[in-house]
């Protein structure tokens, strides 16, 4: 699947927010090079319903079926070893602006750990008196049988993940405009809504994180082993939030109080890469490597003048991490893709390319998948 995105800026209206965090970090935040330790709270006597154990996520290589949005704004998927390409959907079109046709969009495909399972959002804008009317949809389509259907309608998603070993989306909640209006940083609300899961097989939908902390949770993001569930605390109604995660485990809410922007967990979700991208780029973002707990983290890239790393990646079976940089301005969208030999290798460039979105690794962990205006692959 070709998620993801350029480091551009990220807005959050009401009811699509994506992310939440502004330009100017809170106060509270510390410097890059002395983080916080992280504070853990244990949830109270109604538990979190699931799961409450750590799920063993045996290594599944799936078919090597790559989903895209092509040109022609649908929903594609292409093999990658004989370059066959199925159309996955047929009814999407553009906005036109002083027109009355529906606009339809598709975006964000990503399959279920087994591969089995493509979820992605639909979104519907029809036009009203006072300009357009949105309807959101979170889909799925069954690779086996074709079969397509929505899994959630009539609320956008604020981020959503695969729990790995399962056929099941954590999810975001949307975020009401009082959320933001009705309370100042570090205040808890009434209106802070949790991390949510649905299971493709059926029935309703469930709170899996509640917030709290009094803060809105979105952006969920899996550990590889299912133990650790990631997700942004929101501050504002732009940007990144404060990273914080629950230990499925051990029952725990840990919080970090810090904006590490992008990151990635490790294989055994002991360690975080990540890149304090935590707004629009102003240069110097660098990759940073810590323990999950916190404590003095490990810069793993240079300090770019003229540009700045993110999007760090760890690959699957963590011989190596990937990461994007700008290094010859803020503006002139041509990355470098880095591939990082672990533990403490060198970084390698593998080229520049124009405007770079979408990067991910093939389950054997031997290529990179990406797209910058076309499809590319580039063996690690």
């Amino acid at each position: 699947s070709l998620g993801g995105a350029t480091p551009t800026k990220i807005e959050a209206p009401v009811q699509d927010v994506t992310k939440s965090e502004e330009a100017s970090p809170p106060t509270s935040m510390v410097t890059a090079t002395t983080p916080p330790t992280p504070t853990g709270t244990p949830v109270p006597p109604s538990p979190t319903p699931e799961p409450t154990e750590t799920i063993v996520v045996e290594a599944v290589l799936p078919a090597a079926e790559i989903a895209f949005i092509g040109a022609d704004g649908n929903l594609w998927q292409v093999n990658r070893e004989s370059g066959e390409r199925e159309q996955l959907s047929s009814d999407a079109a553009p906005f036109q602006a002083n027109s009355d046709q529906v606009a339809i969009n598709y975006c964000c495909p990503q399959w279920s750990s087994d591969g089995q399972l493509l979820a992605y959002r639909r979104d519907v804008s029809s036009p009203i008196e006072s300009g357009y009317q949105t309807e959101h949809a979170l889909w799925l389509t069954d690779l086996s049988s074709g079969e397509s259907w929505p899994l959630l309608e009539g609320q956008p998603v604020l981020g959503f993940d695969w729990q790995p070993g399962t056929h099941k989306l954590a999810y975001g909640h949307p975020i009401e405009m009082e959320y933001f209006m009705d309370r100042s940083v570090g205040e808890s609300s009434e209106l802070a809504t949790g991390i949510w899961l649905v299971d493709a097989a059926g029935g309703d939908p469930y709170e899996l994180v509640p917030p709290e902390r009094g803060y809105a949770l979105v952006g969920p993001n899996w550990s590889p082993d299912g133990r650790f569930l990631g997700f942004d605390e929101v501050l504002h109604m732009e940007g990144r939030g404060q990273f914080a995660y629950f230990d499925f485990e051990t029952q725990v809410y840990m919080a970090w109080d810090d904006v590490i922007g992008s990151y990635s967990w490790s294989v055994d979700g002991e360690q975080l890469a990540y890149d304090r991208l935590s707004y629009v780029p102003t240069g110097g973002e660098r990759i940073w490597l810590n323990s999950r707990l916190g404590g003095e983290e490990q810069a793993l890239t240079p300090e770019y003048e003229q540009g700045f790393a993110f999007q760090p990646l760890f690959s699957p079976q963590e011989e190596h991490l990937a990461y994007l940089a700008e290094i010859n301005g803020l503006e002139s969208l041509q990355y470098n893709l880095f591939v990082m030999g672990l533990p403490g290798g060198e970084s390698i460039n593998l080229g520049v390319f124009d405007r770079v979105q979408g990067l991910s690794w093939t389950p054997d962990g031997k290529r990179l998948l990406f797209s910058a205006c076309l499809l590319y692959t580039s063996d690690a």
